[in-house]
Order: C-alpha cells, then structure tokens, then sequence
C-alpha cells in the first residue's frame, strides 16, 4: 500500500498565515488529503479556506455544528474522525512545512512495521530568529545508554519533548481504541496525548538532524497565555486519563517533578529556586502515593469548579 497522510489543521482567526500553511501542505507528494477544520473564525479565515478548497480536491472544508468555536482539541479530533488515511499529521494555521515533510517518515514507517509514531525536529520563528525544538538524538538508543527500561520511562525520567505537533507523525490505528486530544485542556492537549501515545507504542526518531516544519510566535498564539493554573491542569487530566490508582512509581515521581518545578520557578533568586525544587521533591517522594492522591484531589476539586 502506497504511503499517504490526512494532514489535519485547525482553523482559528489566522487569516494572515492561512495560504502559506495550507500552501506547504500542498507540495507534500505524500498527502492524500488536507482536512481543514473552520473553528468558528471572526476575521476572514472561513473565506480563504473555501478559496482554497477549490483549488485543489485534496483540500476538504468542514466545521462545528452551527459554526461554533470548540477550540483546537476539538477540531484535531474531527479531523482525526475524518480522515481517510493510514496516517495522520497535524499543522497549526499560522505554521507551515518545509519540503520534504514526509520523506524519511514514509521509509521508517514502510520499512518498520512496528513502530506507530515518528517524531521529527522543528523549529520556532520568533521576530527573524530560528530556534531549534524536539529531541535530536535517537530515543530508543538514549534510553539503552542510561539504562531505562523503556523508551516511556526514558522520556519522563529526562522530561524530553520529543517533537511539536507539526512534526510528529502517527499510524491513525493506534488513536481508534484511546481518547484523542482531551477537550478540558485549553493549553497543552498535543502534550497530554503524546504522553498517553508514547506508554504503548514503539516510537522512532525520524529527522532530527534538519527541521520539517516552522512554528509561529506570535501575539496571537494560544501558547502566549501559559501559566500555572494550565500546568496544574494538565498534570491534573494526564492523572485521571491514565486513572489515579494505575500510576506506576515513575510516573508519580515524574507528577511531583513537574509539581515541584511548577511552584518553584517564579522564585528568585536561581540558588533559592534549585533548593526549593530539590528540596521539594525530596520531601513529597518520601509520600509519593498520598501526595499524588491529595494533588489529584485538589486539582479535580479547582477545576471543577471551573468548568
């Protein structure tokens, strides 16, 4: 079976970028299909979306019931139900690919039947300047040298972000039996999913020595409003995904890592930070299951409330 991809990109106010991101998709030989989902746009999104659906047939146009904004979570996972292919990547709309997106993804995944995930790395444009993102080392042979006994493991154990949501590359198989994209997180739903995606499933690097894709910093980024209250809720659906009392000893040490790190990084000055994050996860690794259950609760307890 030939090698094709359904390329999902949500669709939110990025009228100014849109061409260039759907643009860059076009070019890629591998993609069967680009499904974008219109999230509700107030500026003039939606009308450069329908030009560019009749330009090209591989291009395809769908939306919310009644046109309603149900944010990028929600419109990844229409795309996911969608799509036609074999495998699935994502583009945010003001990002774009560089040639030859999907190259040494389609060797890795026609020449490794195993393997349902390819992460790749990418860069970050902010003003003019380039900034490398992803893990440019081979994970499966990082985590033989120091030891871990899995990949899983390894990247928790190093807090690793193997790729952005541009550059990762799945089999669409191994999302028909999980949750997708979790529609609680306004922030940080690509990281919860990957977490979940890489505990079971064999992941390979693809190319990691160039980038595939350029991401936008902008004004207009979601990931501009990141702060504390996200983090929390993150750690707080990653634990009731994965359910409160399936957590291995790693995985808790890793939630009281990230705990730790959270509280103390608005500290100043750098030597009172490191102590506090030290001394932190010291103390509560001593309690790992009480304190993974009483920080389970407190999250549910405030986001709840929010909701």
């Amino acid at each position: 079976m030939d090698f094709e991809v359904s390329v999902i990109i949500p669709v939110f106010n990025q009228g100014e970028y849109l061409v260039t991101s759907i643009n860059s998709v076009i070019i890629q030989k591998e993609v069967k299909e680009i499904i974008l989902i219109e999230d509700g746009s107030t500026d003039n999104s939606y009308t450069i979306c329908k030009e560019m659906e009749s330009k090209d047939e591989r291009i395809k146009l769908y939306g919310h019931p009644n046109g309603k904004n149900q944010g990028a979570a929600a419109s990844r996972n229409l795309g996911i139900r969608i799509a036609t292919s074999e495998y699935i990547a994502f583009l945010d709309a003001d990002d774009w690919y560089l040639p030859d997106r999907f190259k040494l993804d389609r060797k890795i995944f026609e020449n490794n039947p195993s393997v349902n995930v390819v992460y790749n790395k990418s860069q970050i444009k902010t003003g003019d300047k380039y900034f490398d993102f992803g893990y440019f080392f081979d994970v499966n042979v990082e985590c033989k040298i120091k030891g871990y006994p899995s990949v899983y493991e390894f990247i928790l154990g190093s807090d690793i972000s193997l790729a952005d949501t541009n550059s990762i590359t799945l089999r669409k198989s191994i999302l028909s039996n999980i949750k997708l994209f979790d529609e609680r997180l306004f922030l940080h739903q690509d990281t919860e999913l990957w977490l979940r995606i890489f505990k079971k499933n064999e992941i390979m690097p693809g190319q990691i020595k160039n980038p595939i894709s350029i991401a936008r910093r902008h004004n207009n980024n979601r990931i501009t409003k990141k702060n504390k209250s996200a983090a929390f809720k993150l750690d707080y659906v990653w634990i009731d995904n994965l359910g409160l009392f399936n957590l291995e000893i790693f995985e808790k040490q890793y939630i009281i890592y990230r705990f730790s790190r959270i509280v103390s990084n608005t500290i100043r000055p750098h030597i009172l930070r490191k102590l506090i994050f030290h001394g932190l996860q010291a103390i509560l690794n001593l309690t790992r299951n009480q304190f993974t259950k009483a920080y389970y609760i407190w999250c549910k307890k405030r986001f709840q409330t929010q909701r």
